[in-house]
């Protein structure tokens, strides 16, 4: 699903953080202060409330009037094409797909988790054909193409879950219970992934960004993630190394250092890692090291300050100040 606005979003879609005046029309944004940043949060239209409460069917209705005024619109097509691809309607996903690519040159359709239902159809390999041919026009010869492909089919799978978890716990509300039957749905996927990702890593070392570009590198990233402890553990120094190089990003790493410490009952460096208090029936974040210096940290790996990234979990936090 594309954002209707080409902006730079903070990790989750319908965010943007500033820290002055905004350069956009806020038009139909709603403004939050969160600690010394302000937050704008895109209003949901009637199609963003749809589509996240589950009724895709009335999502579809609501884009087919919209795209009635304008029917050229590109990223109206292509979030109509996601609807009829999470209903697995394979036909309509694909019509207003190429609709919404005929003057796009990215590959970001190819790596969308929306579309992994179509992605076994004969269909769909002429369109990732036509716009990996669009995006080297552009953009110069794919380095490694055929490993970026794997993986960005690999980041569909990993991700692939996500919404339909989301909107469940939209109905139910968080719970652990939940949580766990929706991890072993996942874990098959995430673990057909990780031993995939691992003959990737014996053959051709880990996936650089200037071989396989962003996206598959980052992909890299969340199967080790989601893996199992000892895998975390070696492939974070080679994770490391690359980034150091500029060939991963740390901010993504910082993510993999957190999640082996709470491994390891040690407390985060980062704060990135959060869990359900079954008690209050909230999220709050695990413990953190050096709590006073947490933003300086998170600014020094390219991650924005926490008390913005904890209200995801609608979580009410406050840097902790030094006693002295």
């Amino acid at each position: 699903m594309k954002a209707p606005l080409a902006l730079l979003f903070f990790l989750f879609s319908g965010l943007i953080i500033s820290h002055a005046q905004p350069k956009f029309d806020t038009t139909g944004w709603v403004l939050y202060l969160v600690g010394k940043d302000t937050l704008y949060i895109r209003k949901d239209t009637p199609f963003d409330i749809a589509v996240k409460s589950g009724e895709y069917k009335k999502a579809v209705g609501l884009m087919k009037a919209t795209l009635k005024s304008d029917p050229n619109n590109a990223t109206n097509n292509y979030n109509l094409s996601c609807i009829y691809a999470l209903i697995h309607n394979p036909d309509s996903a694909i019509f207003f797909l190429s609709l919404s690519l005929l003057k796009d040159s990215s590959v970001f359709a190819l790596s969308d988790p929306d579309m992994y239902s179509i992605i076994t159809d004969p269909r769909w390999k002429k369109i990732k054909e036509a716009q990996i041919a669009k995006y080297e026009l552009k953009n110069g010869k794919l380095i490694n193409r055929n490993l970026s492909e794997e993986l960005w089919t690999m980041f569909m799978k990993d991700q692939a879950f996500y919404r339909p978890s989301k909107l469940l716990e939209n109905k139910f509300g968080p719970q652990k219970n939940l949580q766990d039957s929706l991890t072993k749905i996942y874990q098959p996927l995430w673990d057909s992934n990780l031993k995939e990702l691992k003959k990737i890593i014996r053959k051709n070392g880990w996936p650089m960004i200037s071989v396989v570009g962003k996206k598959a590198a980052l992909t890299a990233f969340l199967i080790v993630q989601h893996g199992d402890y000892e895998s975390q553990k070696k492939y974070e120094p080679i994770m490391e190394a690359a980034a150091n190089k500029g060939e991963a990003d740390w901010s993504e790493l910082a993510l993999l250092i957190d999640r082996i410490r709470i491994h390891e009952n040690k407390p985060q460096l980062y704060g990135s890692q959060v869990k359900f208090n079954e008690k209050t029936k909230q999220y709050e974040p695990e413990p953190i090291e050096d709590e006073t210096n947490l933003d300086i940290r998170r600014s020094k790996v390219g991650l924005g300050s926490a008390a913005n990234y904890y209200s995801n979990w609608k979580i009410k936090y406050t840097v902790k100040q030094n006693k002295e």
